[in-house]
């Protein structure tokens, strides 16, 4: 067990993602299966015109589920070579061309031609013997890189089944069509380079963009299945996933294109997954066709749509602290509800982040607001969105979260300001010697840290003990739909660096403390240093990025989410939740007219009260 542990923590720092990381141990007498690939040449026809019944497309969801159990399980080297989203886009439209009682057999037909040794109906695939050597999937994710794994192992059956990271029965049932159907999740080692890899378009002259429908098809299948079989949070979330793949994918008919992507984005809300991410071209995504801006930006402060930046060509208009009641007649509240529908967010954060990305405008068309003072006075304004190069110029007032430009400063009465999210490595020797003047130390963690390894070795400096992290966990996916998942905790530690600084210290957290911040924070807690500040965003993990038809640049799309589960110290949930702070200290509005960073300044209070 030690020795895992010592091989992991050898890795993690190598990493400067998320804060959290993955190993793979050797497996007795097993080698990676030989890839090879030849793409075959055809002459290509017109794709036919298509109606979607809902037949088919009850059809499509049903052959497309299997093709993705497949895609991630079944033990080949053609499954592990084919190009699965052109072959899913070009097998809809071989579908759509089908009575529906031929759909059956040509499904299974198609399916079959990569994965020849899936069986339909009563006939189950034979167990092998303990010796023979099988190849097999080991995979904590759908691809493999330096912190996830996904690859094609071969060994016995009984030493590759003695590793429970491994499948643990040799075979998964599924169903096609409501008949079922068997996916072998061992192969004899012959019967793995069995089947054809199918690299491009066979039969139909297809596009490789998602304006395409069986293409946005095929890419919306791929973003659901990929949180079907790896993404490691449905314990803490409470979410019914299956019945969203047909929603994703009817959502590929609708006429406008950002109709689609909008109703897919509703979809990964669901999930609660604040590092959830969609990339799409900019003519059809709802998030990205921006080419105007609001000329002051609004903010979520004391429950309230504050105004906290002003641009020069407003300042006629409005002023710092006033609140946004209406735009266009409609209260502020109802915008910000409907906003959240066309965005990736979660309910922890759903306000913050909606009226956040109202400051970017797809029109230049003129806005009525009404504003209300601090003193209750409400007034109305008439204004037209600045084009998006108008953000080059300086905004009156402060980001809305404080962000510092210095790593270390000392402030009133003898207390330190230590921004860790600005921290180097190469100033680490710097800095540790000014704080041994310290009366009390402010440590600023409010938003992301620039250097992973420099903010890892501070934390040391605070504590005269080992400090372990939130508890992370790798899922081991051994079948399809996480039916048989093995959850392994990987340990992470910080050691004491050099003499403990026992000064008095609080730590700042904010709205925009995410991922890495809320690691750094955990190792925080564990440490025993207090925590002052708002709630964090709420989710921790490496992610997953995919790109589906080469990414957005060439028509496709890119996704990201969440690939390792992270808990709160005590297990309970973070995705959704946040760290809470131990002082809420919550930005002030009256700050934000005073232009000062009232958490700031209450750290420094609470440190001088302990003195």
């Amino acid at each position: 067990m030690w020795k895992r542990i010592l091989s992991y923590l050898a890795t993690v720092y190598l990493l400067s993602a998320c804060g959290s990381g993955s190993e793979t141990a050797g497996l007795p007498e097993q080698v990676e299966v030989p890839i090879t690939t030849s793409p075959p040449v055809v002459e290509l026809q017109s794709k036919p015109e298509i109606t979607y019944s809902s037949s088919l497309q009850d059809d499509i969801v049903s052959f497309v589920e299997v093709a993705q159990q497949i895609r991630f399980f079944y033990p080949s080297d053609s499954v592990a070579n084919t190009h699965w989203d052109v072959f899913i886009a070009e097998a809809i439209v071989k579908l759509s061309q089908m009575s529906k009682q031929e759909r059956l057999a040509e499904s299974f037909q198609i399916l079959h031609s990569i994965a020849p040794h899936i069986s339909l109906g009563v006939t189950i695939p034979n167990e092998p013997s303990e010796e023979s050597r099988v190849s097999s999937w080991l995979a904590n994710s759908s691809s493999d890189d330096s912190v996830f794994t996904r690859k094609l192992i071969s060994g016995t059956y009984k030493s590759l089944q003695g590793d429970i990271r491994h499948a643990q029965e040799w075979f998964f049932t599924t169903h096609l069509y409501n008949e079922p159907l068997h996916i072998p999740l061992y192969l004899n080692e012959h019967e793995s380079s069995h089947g054809s890899i199918y690299n491009g378009y066979d039969t139909y002259d297809m596009s490789h963009s998602i304006d395409e429908t069986e293409l946005c098809m095929s890419a919306a299948s791929h973003i659901w299945a990929e949180i079907q079989h790896f993404w490691p949070y449905f314990s803490e979330v409470d979410v019914n996933w299956k019945p969203e793949h047909k929603e994703m994918l009817s959502a590929c008919l609708l006429e406008d294109p950002k109709d689609t992507w909008q109703t897919i984005f509703a979809s990964m809300n669901l999930l609660q997954d604040q590092h959830i991410s969609i990339h799409l071209p900019r003519h059809i995504s709802p998030s990205r066709s921006f080419e105007w801006i609001l000329p002051f930006r609004p903010y979520i402060v004391e429950g309230k749509a504050i105004i906290t930046r002003i641009h020069p060509d407003a300042l006629n208009l409005v002023e710092l602290g006033d609140e946004l009641v209406t735009i266009d007649n409609e209260p502020i509240e109802q915008v910000i509800e409907r906003n959240a529908q066309v965005i990736l967010t979660s309910e922890h954060n759903a306000k913050y982040r909606s009226l956040k990305s109202l400051f970017l405008r797809r029109d230049d068309t003129q806005i009525e607001a009404t504003l209300k003072k601090v003193d209750g006075t409400t007034y109305t304004v008439l204004f037209e969105p600045l084009p998006i190069s108008a953000m080059a110029q300086r905004y009156t007032g402060n980001r809305l979260v404080y962000r510092y430009d210095y790593m270390h400063k000392v402030l009133d009465e003898g207390v330190h300001h230590l921004v860790l999210y600005k921290l180097s490595q190469s100033a680490l020797s710097q800095v540790r010697e000014q704080l041994s003047s310290a009366k009390g130390i402010v440590i600023d963690l409010r938003h992301y840290p620039e250097d992973f390894f420099a903010w890892l070795h501070a934390l040391g400096w605070f504590s005269s003990q080992e400090i372990s992290s939130a508890p992370i966990y790798e899922h081991w996916q051994r079948a399809p739909n996480q039916s048989s998942s093995n959850v392994q905790r990987l340990f992470q530690f910080i050691q004491p660096k050099g003499e403990l600084i026992d000064k008095p210290i609080v730590v700042l957290a904010s709205r925009d403390s995410i991922s890495q911040n809320e690691h750094a924070l955990a190792y925080i807690q564990n440490a025993g240093l207090p925590i002052m500040g708002e709630a964090t965003a709420g989710i921790n993990g490496n992610i997953q990025e995919q790109s589906v038809f080469s990414g957005p640049d060439n028509g496709g799309v890119t996704f990201i989410y969440t690939g390792l589960q992270v808990t709160q110290n005590d297990g309970s949930s973070l995705i959704g939740v946040g760290i809470q702070p131990d002082m809420a200290v919550p930005i002030s509005r009256e700050s934000i007219v005073e232009g000062t960073d009232n958490q700031l300044t209450r750290a420094v209070e609470y440190i001088l009260q302990q003195q």
